[in-house]
């Protein structure tokens, strides 16, 4: 691949969870401080109801440089849309990734 083509500058988000003041769990979206080049590929989109509301929902094939650590527990945000990470392709020799994302309602 031409590095040149990862052209998006994309955010990688955790999910923390911590206690309240009650003692109660609490999670939230946390950016690390990890900003990686990467290329989306739209795959598809679709609109569905629920619970009497429209819904979008978008699929893409993000290709980044290898990342250590980046599991289905994450999340990117692209463009102000958070994407949750399906799969995470394992890296081959190429020193690439390719991770299958989903974002609803972007």
């Amino acid at each position: 691949m031409n590095p040149g083509q990862l052209d998006r500058l994309i955010t990688v988000q955790a999910l923390a969870e911590t206690r309240d003041a009650g003692g109660g769990v609490v999670s939230a979206w946390t950016s690390q401080q990890v900003k990686i080049w990467a290329r989306r590929t739209d795959n598809s989109g679709r609109e569905f109801r629920t619970a009497n509301s429209l819904n979008a929902e978008i699929t893409a094939t993000f290709t980044i440089r290898s990342y250590v650590g980046l599991t289905t527990k994450h999340r990117f945000l692209d463009d102000g849309v958070a994407y949750a990470i399906v799969y995470v392709q394992p890296t081959g020799r190429t020193g690439y990734q390719e991770i299958q994302a989903r974002a609803i309602n972007p």
